[in-house]
């Protein structure tokens, strides 16, 4: 296989996945990852998140955000969730990482309530995203990293690089996911059961 990547950022990469493995704190782990991805890939903000969909609602168990303010992270949660528009591909049941140029047609999107609401007063007019761990009963984490017009599109490069740290994030992912299962069955179970 022919890689668009250098030594150098092969290297760069290959020690952002040992740092991964090395922190047992995976929230702390998956937040040094996206400030150090940072280094390979340009971007001014990220975000990984786990939910669940539950009918037709998506419910968001965690965020672990890179660069987003308090104020945009509460505006989505409470008023944009239902309606953006790469949630739908980040719960299919296939492993998918994309740019969003290449899945939405640019003048179409531009006219959405959701960019025009949120993502374009955030200066955030390009992304890559997709999903990086699929439970069986619903759960799922996925990752987006965000940035203006003024740094362009991803590159190919860009998205080789998110696709080459997928396996690595599934593992994290896989275990802070198999963590709030864990918790809700605790919390399901009555006290004092013998």
């Amino acid at each position: 296989m022919n890689s668009l990547l250098g030594n150098e950022e092969l290297f760069t990469l290959n020690q952002l996945f040992a740092n991964l493995y090395e922190d047992d704190n995976y929230k702390r782990a998956l937040t040094t990852f996206l400030e150090e991805l940072k280094k390979i890939v340009e971007f001014q903000k990220g975000n990984v998140y786990f939910y669940k969909k539950e009918g037709e609602h998506i419910v968001f168990e965690d965020f672990i955000v890179v660069g987003w303010n308090d104020n945009y992270l509460d505006k989505y949660l409470n008023d944009y969730v239902d309606i953006d528009d790469t949630l739908p591909i980040i719960s299919l049941q296939q492993p998918v990482m994309f740019r969003s140029s290449d899945v939405f047609i640019p003048h179409e999107r531009v006219r959405t309530k959701y960019y025009n609401d949120l993502l374009l007063p955030a200066g955030m007019e390009h992304s890559i995203e997709g999903n990086i761990y699929m439970e069986d009963n619903g759960y799922v984490a996925g990752i987006g990293i965000h940035r203006s017009n003024e740094l362009g599109n991803f590159t190919k490069k860009d998205l080789e690089i998110m696709k080459l740290s997928r396996p690595h994030l599934e593992s994290v992912a896989k275990k802070i996911i198999d963590k709030i299962i864990e918790q809700k069955a605790q919390s399901l179970s009555p006290c004092g059961a013998a």
